[in-house]
């Protein structure tokens, strides 16, 4: 538990000395966006989307958000923005992308198997490995050059600010397949470098902001 606390303190000290102004932007803006992301999810015909949005309904919904909307928020952003992969010939699926950005294994999965099995797959950029589902997650590491750095049991909102963080703490680029969805992050939530944005993600952007317009106006 304090090795997980000193890990997360150390990523929050070195990001600080990067982007002072953007230290805590996920962690208090990400929330925002959440119910905003998820309805622009709904009316996506995507098979994945479907999919991950009868998984999400199969739980009654709480009036206030918790870790849960967060994690469905993200994976639905996730499928929203194509993968950058798909200009080449080899394609992921759609099961296999959120493998990219947090892979959830059984709670009694052993950390050294799991990264000697995955030694030959490419992983070149950090990626986050929780122990559990995503119903009921538990620990969660962040994996970078095939290491597991335990954050503990932190929730899924600040396991993805330290994976975020991680790529410029330890200089590493973002995984191709990630990098819209990354860009997304970056430049929207974080406000790094974000006087240009990729079509698609400048097209999303304004679903969610007319979808977070909307939901506002609603509630007035």
């Amino acid at each position: 538990m304090f090795l997980s606390v000193l890990c997360l303190l150390q990523l929050e000290i070195d990001f600080r000395l990067h982007f002072p102004e953007a230290v805590g932007r996920f962690l208090d803006d990400f929330g925002s966006l959440t119910r905003a992301v998820i309805g622009v999810a709904r009316i996506s015909r995507k098979a994945e989307l479907c999919e991950l949005l009868r998984e999400y309904d199969a739980q009654e919904h709480a009036s206030e958000l918790g870790l849960r909307d967060h994690l469905f928020a993200l994976l639905a952003l996730l499928y929203l923005l194509p993968s950058a992969n798909t200009r080449h010939k080899a394609k992921l699926s759609s099961a296999e992308l959120p493998n990219k950005f947090i892979w959830f294994m059984p709670q009694h999965t052993g950390i050294d198997s799991f990264l000697a099995d995955n030694k030959s797959k490419t992983h070149k950029q950090p990626f986050l490995l929780c122990l559990g589902t995503r119903e009921t997650p538990g620990t969660f590491f962040l994996v970078l050059d095939m290491k597991a750095i335990s954050l503990g049991e932190c929730g899924v909102l600040k396991a993805v600010d330290a994976l975020f963080k991680s790529h410029y703490v330890f200089f590493v680029g973002y995984a191709k397949t990630l990098e819209p969805f990354m860009e997304f992050v970056q430049k929207l939530v974080y406000k790094i470098e974000c006087t240009k944005l990729s079509n698609r993600v400048r097209d999303l952007h304004s679903s969610v902001m007319a979808f977070r317009v909307d939901n506002l106006a609603s509630v007035e």
